[in-house]
């Protein structure tokens, strides 16, 4: 069953390390840069849901390699150096 995404867009810059709750995401296809993926995650900040859309590789592996997520968990995004991750 495909999940859908609800509440307003966020960019990831306005919850650099926040709480946020994942609750789930989708890798596709990037509308803008060919050849590219873009991370769809639906979140939860306070309480309100919202959507990020990221081109992240490091988020992105994250989630594809690691199969001991279970969803929804709580995490912070940083910001390292020139690339995000969760913490």
């Amino acid at each position: 069953m495909k999940k859908s995404f609800v509440g307003t867009k966020k960019y990831i810059e306005d919850i650099l390390d926040q709480e946020i709750i994942v609750e789930f995401y989708e890798i596709r296809p990037s509308t803008k840069n060919d050849g590219t993926n873009c991370l769809y995650l639906q979140i939860k900040l306070q309480g309100n849901s919202h959507v990020i859309f990221s081109s992240s590789s490091y988020l992105m592996d994250t989630l594809r390699i690691n199969d001991q997520i279970v969803f929804p968990f709580k995490t912070h995004i940083a910001k390292i150096n020139r690339h995000y991750e969760f913490k």
